[in-house]
């Protein structure tokens, strides 16, 4: 079955843009002009990038500083490197193994904290503002954490000329309105909820947090840069995952304060509950999971082909030079994908029982008729998107194929 691309997904030209996304354009713009412009012209950042990208072969040393200098500057805004690759989660899904993998080949976190997720936009409060004054101290705010651009490009002293900053917060994926219904009880949009009042959290309505459309207007005119990477484990499995971690004593279900209980089966039971009954609430864990619906809204404000998804297996068990290759090539960033050929451990993992000894049957039954919706949703999205340009690690069918891109999401997450 090939589908046909939905007009949800399809990029269309600035002109034709949904209202919410002309909005954010707009609200950019007006950024731009509030705090100051970008460091030299889009336009000739985009000219010297596709003039280097395209005699990426036989580089010597010097032409490959010249091209790293051009990325640099192709996101250097009001004097800050933006995040130039985004691994936006989901959460227990091996982000830390492949961030943990760009970091050891040069790719640097948008952290001064030395830590590797930020998690800077779940954690600003915003003291009550709304609007564009929360826009505006928001991106202030961020520029303060961001690393600044090199100073003069003839200057090799500059620590940040020859990396691409990324933001490896795995809960930003999730970090959308809610359904109707749900509100921020938990970590839904990762530490939002650690950062507020009971009584905050009582009054949250669940729209509070929309991330992809705060990243277009604060990247401005220079949207269509950024990578965005998407990792992808069966859901149930993750969830698994995302129980034993919460439940170390350390965590303190911070992961997942939704699911605490006092057993993984005892936890999914009553999250299932409340999913099905007759006014729905999604637990911050359950939503975690649901990634057809984080995907679809971050592909509103943003292109498909900005888009590179891996299913979990594709990078445990398979070839993480060929991925490691694929990003280079997105991010015109070279890096030495064979250090990777090398045997790593597992990253931030807790030893749990199988799913069939950890659960009933009866519980995995409702588990997954209760997802066969949220997946299919989610193979007709994988499916549309590749069509319109979306990366699929991996992935050896014909773009808009299902039947294909099933096959290969499912025996690989």
């Amino acid at each position: 079955l090939k589908l046909s691309l939905s007009p949800r997904l399809a990029p269309k030209p600035p002109w034709v843009q949904p209202p919410e996304m002309a909005f954010h354009a707009l609200v950019g713009a007006w950024l731009l002009l509030l705090v100051g412009p970008a460091s030299g012209t889009l336009a000739s950042a985009e000219v010297s990038q596709t003039a280097l990208a395209s005699s990426s072969l036989d580089m010597g040393p010097a032409q490959a500083r010249a091209r790293q200098r051009a990325m640099n500057q192709g996101m250097c805004i009001s004097g800050k490197l933006y995040p130039q690759l985004w691994l936006l989660g989901a959460q227990k899904c091996a982000t830390s193994l492949l961030a943990v993998d760009l970091e050891h080949l040069g790719v640097k976190a948008d952290t001064r904290s030395g830590m590797k997720e930020a998690h800077f936009f779940d954690n600003w409060k915003g003291n009550g503002l709304r609007g564009l004054p929360a826009l505006t101290a928001q991106r202030k705010a961020w520029h303060k954490h961001l690393p600044g651009c090199f100073p003069n490009p003839g200057v090799d002293s500059s620590p940040n000329r020859h990396t691409v900053v990324a933001d490896f917060t795995p809960s930003n994926l999730r970090s959308i309105p809610l359904p109707m219904g749900t509100r921020p009880t938990g970590s839904h949009w990762g530490s939002w909820f650690l950062q507020r009042s009971q009584e905050e959290i009582l009054e949250a309505t669940g729209q509070e947090m929309n991330l992809p459309a705060t990243l277009r207007s604060l990247y401005g005119g220079k949207s269509e840069k950024p990578t965005f990477v998407v990792m992808l484990r069966e859901p149930l499995s993750r969830m698994q995952s995302n129980w034993y971690h919460a439940a170390q004593p350390y965590s303190m279900w911070k992961q997942c304060r939704d699911c605490k209980a006092d057993s993984f089966q005892e936890a999914l039971v009553t999250t299932l509950e409340r999913a099905q009954s007759n006014r729905p609430s999604y637990d911050d864990w359950l939503w975690a999971s649901m990634y057809a619906r984080h995907l679809q809204e971050w592909m509103l404000s943003f292109n498909p082909q900005q888009f590179y998804v891996i299913p979990m297996k594709v990078y445990v068990k398979g070839d993480r030079t060929e991925i490691c290759g694929e990003l280079s090539e997105r991010l015109s960033f070279e890096m030495d994908c064979q250090k990777l050929t090398t045997p790593r451990g597992a990253v931030n993992t807790h030893e749990h029982p199988k799913l069939q000894e950890d659960l009933d049957q009866e519980t995995i039954q409702v588990f997954n008729k209760f997802f066969q919706g949220e997946n299919e949703f989610l193979l007709r999205l994988l499916a549309e998107a590749s069509i319109a340009g979306a990366g699929l690690a991996g992935y050896r069918g014909e773009p808009g194929d299902m039947d294909a891109i099933q096959e290969w999401l499912t025996s690989n997450w």
